[in-house]
């Protein structure tokens, strides 16, 4: 994912076989993204707009719990 200056992100996510019935996750990362203090949210149409991140230098971490399934994500540059 690219957190574009203008607010703007572009990318791809791909997770073989970590979607809902065991299929592959391709998510377009194509949307927006805000920082308030130290928050990165998304905005777009992936599972990725639900959590907050927190935003520490060079990367990105969130986690939640979708469908009773902890969910870590760090997102390095």
């Amino acid at each position: 994912m690219v957190l574009n200056q203008d607010g703007t992100t572009t990318g791809r996510l791909l997770a073989p076989g970590l979607g809902e019935n065991g299929e592959d996750v391709d998510e377009d990362l194509t949307g927006a993204w805000t920082l308030t203090g130290s928050t990165v949210q998304l905005a777009g149409d992936t599972f990725l707009t639900d959590v907050p991140f927190n935003a520490e230098p060079n990367r990105l971490t969130a986690e939640a719990t979708f469908n009773g399934v902890l969910v870590s994500a760090v997102l390095t540059k």
